[in-house]
């Protein structure tokens, strides 16, 4: 039912974009959008019906993409997006990109261990180092962002707030694990299919989900502060052509004939 109120507001959500917005890629995405959700409801189905663990794996995966196209979708409709003023910016964002790039590809590596562990029993030790280097990276990328000059506050709010995201997720790993294997020196003892257990798991799972969209739509917001920051070397250029040109000048004043002396 869930899914059908979902597929419902899928079309609405076409049917207002393409009335009220006129930008092709944002009608696109919203196209994308709906036909996202309905492969996930195919693959929900075909779950469901054929009991299979592999398409229950790839259902969950699917899912951080379209919740992620969702956000895209609520990102590039906002006025921040488009009234965005960047010709301040003057260092380049290479670091920035690279950062954010990072922390995609391995979220989703490591959103993909997680499905590996939760239904087949099996990448747990690579999930676990790759949730410690998670909040190292965000760490990092949170350094980078507020050390471009002069920063951009829409940048640097996005990179606190995937931080803060990035250590929740982290925490609700620790405490899926605790539910799961255990922690004897605390006495905490896992029970297998017990309340907490499935609670923080899907916990987990959800969380992740969303960290996924928050990095994606940080990534973005890089991506189009780069794309509208003028060029560092343009000013520069701009400024050697007036001084050029300048000095042209004082030069032709000071060889003219007749006029008794130098200039």
């Amino acid at each position: 039912l869930a899914g059908m109120l979902i597929g419902i507001w899928s079309i609405a959500l076409v049917a207002l974009t393409y009335r009220l917005d006129f930008r092709r890629s944002v009608r696109r995405l919203s196209v994308a959008i709906l036909l996202g959700v309905i492969c996930q409801g195919l693959l929900g189905g075909f779950r469901v019906q054929l009991d299979e663990r592999g398409l229950a794996m790839l259902h969950g995966i699917f899912a951080a993409i379209v919740f992620s196209l969702m956000g895209t979708m609520a990102l590039v409709t906002g006025k921040t997006w488009r009234n965005l003023d960047v010709n301040e910016v003057q260092s380049r964002l290479t670091a920035v990109q690279i950062a954010a790039v990072l922390m995609l590809v391995m979220a989703i590596m490591q959103y993909v261990f997680g499905s590996l562990i939760r239904h087949k029993g099996m990448g747990l030790a690579e999930h676990f180092w790759m949730g410690v280097g998670m909040p190292v990276l965000s760490l990092a990328n949170l350094a980078i962002v507020f050390r471009s000059k002069p920063g951009v506050p829409w940048l640097r709010r996005s990179a606190v707030w995937l931080a803060v995201i990035v250590f929740g997720q982290v925490a609700l790993g620790l405490c899926a694990w605790a539910m799961k294997y255990g922690i004897p020196s605390m006495g905490i003892v896992g029970i297998a299919d017990s309340v907490q257990q499935v609670l923080f798991r899907t916990a987990h799972m959800v969380w992740g989900t969303v960290t996924i969209m928050a990095i994606v739509l940080h990534g973005l917001r890089v991506f189009r502060v780069a794309k509208l920051a003028p060029a560092p070397t343009q000013t520069r250029l701009e400024l050697r052509q007036v001084r050029s040109a300048a000095a042209g000048e004082l030069t032709m004043r000071t060889s003219l004939p007749g006029e008794g002396g130098v200039a």
